[in-house]
């Protein structure tokens, strides 16, 4: 219940938002809710594991909120370098008629506050709250599922992982190369995403404490 409330939140304060800063700016804001949230999703992951296994700072007692605190991070900051670049490329407003206007800004609002939301729902699967059953469903019009598998679908392309890449070395989840191209791996190929987390979530549950000592 508390999960709706927030995502119904959400996405009423982003629509809002975005429906009154225009079109044109709603339009360059849906773009960089898009690239910030896909920037932050493909590696969340890498940089929780060189927070909890390569600073030494956390010495395993936060494990659980690595994961969640590196995702948004990821996207408060991507979102904040986006917003400044498309800024300095987009110093003028573009004006439209009334007509296309109401009804431009109208859809791309909403669209930002659905694919925000989408987001969002996708990062509770990460977060260390007990297991409620959104971590295990397939159903593909949930949320979370639509944003993995527009990311699945995305990362064949310009978001694709190097297989050759030295960031992170931590990091040493399998991945499945994609139609034979050594360069490209897919996120979360064998779909195990959700059984991984909610493992976690389900050992999470089990201790009093969001700080776990091992």
């Amino acid at each position: 219940m508390l999960e709706t409330l927030i995502l119904a939140m959400a996405f009423l304060a982003v629509t809002g938002l975005i429906w009154l800063v225009g079109l044109w700016s709603g339009f360059i804001s849906l773009v960089n809710i898009l690239l910030a949230a896909l920037v932050a999703t493909a590696f969340f992951e890498p940089i929780a594991d060189q927070i909890e296994y390569g600073s030494g700072a956390t010495g395993k007692q936060f494990t659980y909120m690595c994961d969640f605190a590196a995702i948004w991070l990821l996207f408060v900051g991507s979102a904040i370098l986006i917003r400044i670049l498309t800024d300095s490329f987009s110093a003028v407003r573009v004006r439209f008629d009334i007509f296309s206007e109401m009804i431009g800004r109208t859809i791309v609002a909403l669209s930002a506050g659905f694919l925000f939301v989408c987001f969002a729902h996708f990062t509770f699967l990460v977060a260390p709250l007990p297991l409620n059953g959104s971590e295990t469903t397939t159903n593909f019009t949930t949320p979370h599922q639509i944003w993995m598998n527009l990311t699945r679908g995305l990362s064949r392309g310009s978001l694709a992982e190097s297989r050759e890449t030295q960031f992170a070395q931590p990091y040493k989840e399998k991945h499945v190369l994609i139609q034979g191209d050594s360069e490209i791996r897919e996120f979360d190929p064998l779909t195990t995403f959700q059984a991984k987390y909610a493992e976690r979530k389900s050992r999470f549950s089990q201790q009093e404490l969001a700080r776990v000592y091992r």
